[in-house]
């Protein structure tokens, strides 16, 4: 890992975090500060089917706001989805008085920050790649995650699916990091057992895969190795209970905490590029792909990592002062294996639909994501290919 004193580190502000139970009715006071009247809703058809929509959007209306909804978004995003959220929002009109606002999972989030961008720059969704920059400033965003995974609400891009290659690219600039994320656990308790252990299953990755970077850093220590402590306690409450508030609560605030940790520059490793090239290829669930993968990728890494993964055991629970560093590093790895089989979590790459013959495209596709170059250690085509048959 880099010396302190050879590293420089800027944190960038985060959003106005807005936290607790029943903040949501705080949405309309936050639109106004923003200066906007209307709202362009950015969801999926699975929390309008639950009513979490219509919550919102009575909420706003009692205010006066009037709200347009876009419930288009697919679990793994898509260009396609980007477009048709652009077309419907610019067919509204009156841009300069409207604020996205994305409820939901990762995806909604990622989907928002394409569309308030794209809506303002037009062209193909490819040229929001997250390494050029747009021609004019997204529209302003208001994030409301209903999940508590990927911590999206904390940052300036989206990871999208490009339909014609089914590889994921970054869609992204800061004009569209959301101003306001507003997280109130009593939307995260209609989520069912599986959508639970995924997500929570993803910010147990984030803070691993953050914790062990070549980019660490005191910073993000911290937060990562408190977010792996609480995932460890409170993920198995909240999946056998969805209606656990304290539960919701701890995992709701772990995952925009750990956003907050890997935007100081850490990123994710070999785990998130496997990852996202199986959420491509396969559209599985982001979570459930990197639970797949994520033992036999700390196993990987462990050389580079053994006192990283030894402080992961301590903030566990399962660490012992009187082993070795390998030991306790070992023990954090069989705990992390045995979290993910106790939430339903830990499968094999052919029950998602992996076949021998996607192996090698699975394989480029993973060492083409940028992600991999935050990896510990920085593996060959052949480890990836390991890793990825470890887990068929």
């Amino acid at each position: 890992m880099p010396l302190l004193s050879e590293q420089s580190l800027t944190i960038e502000p985060p959003p106005a975090l807005v936290f607790g139970v029943d903040s949501i009715k705080q949405l309309p006071a936050h639109v106004r500060t923003l200066g906007k009247s209307k709202v362009f809703l950015v969801t999926d058809k699975g929390l309008v089917k639950v009513g979490i929509i219509d919550q919102v959007a009575t909420i706003l209306s009692a205010a006066n706001i009037p709200a347009h909804i876009f419930d288009g978004v697919e679990p793994n995003p898509t260009t396609d989805n980007i477009a048709q959220g652009s077309a419907a929002l610019s067919a509204l009109g009156d841009l300069d008085n409207t604020v996205v606002v994305a409820i939901g999972g990762g995806s909604a989030m990622d989907a928002a920050k394409g569309i308030a961008l794209h809506v303002t720059n037009n062209g193909p969704v490819l040229d929001l790649d997250y390494r050029v920059d747009p021609k004019q400033p997204g529209l302003p965003l208001i994030a409301i995650p209903t999940t508590s995974g990927t911590g999206s609400e904390t940052n300036t891009y989206g990871v999208i699916t490009n339909l014609d290659t089914h590889r994921k690219f970054y869609v992204g600039d800061g004009s569209v990091q959301p101003k306001v994320a507003i997280l109130d656990p009593k939307l995260t308790v209609g989520l069912p057992p599986a959508a639970t252990a995924a997500t929570g299953m993803d910010v147990l990755t984030h803070a691993i895969e953050s914790l062990s970077s070549r980019n660490a850093n005191p910073f993000a220590d911290g937060i990562d190795l408190y977010v792996i402590g609480v995932v460890y306690k409170w993920l198995p409450k909240a999946v056998a209970d969805g209606s656990d508030m304290e539960a919701r609560s701890q995992m709701l605030l772990a995952a925009h905490t750990v956003g907050v940790a890997y935007r100081s520059g850490t990123g994710f490793g070999v785990c998130h590029a496997i990852g996202h090239s199986v959420g491509g290829r396969l559209n599985t669930p982001h979570g459930l792909a990197l639970s797949i993968l994520l033992p036999d990728v700390l196993r990987f890494n462990l050389p580079a990592c053994t006192e990283k993964y030894a402080q992961a055991a301590f903030a566990m629970g399962v660490g012992d002062s009187s082993k070795s560093l390998l030991e306790n590093a070992n023990a954090a790895i069989d705990a992390i294996q045995q979290l993910a089989e106790t939430v339903g979590m830990y499968k094999k790459l052919h029950e998602v639909g992996c076949t021998p013959e996607l192996v090698p495209i699975l394989v480029q596709d993973s060492l083409d994501d940028v992600v991999i170059y935050n990896a510990p250690r920085q593996p060959t085509a052949d480890q990836v290919r390991d890793i990825i048959l470890a887990v068929m």
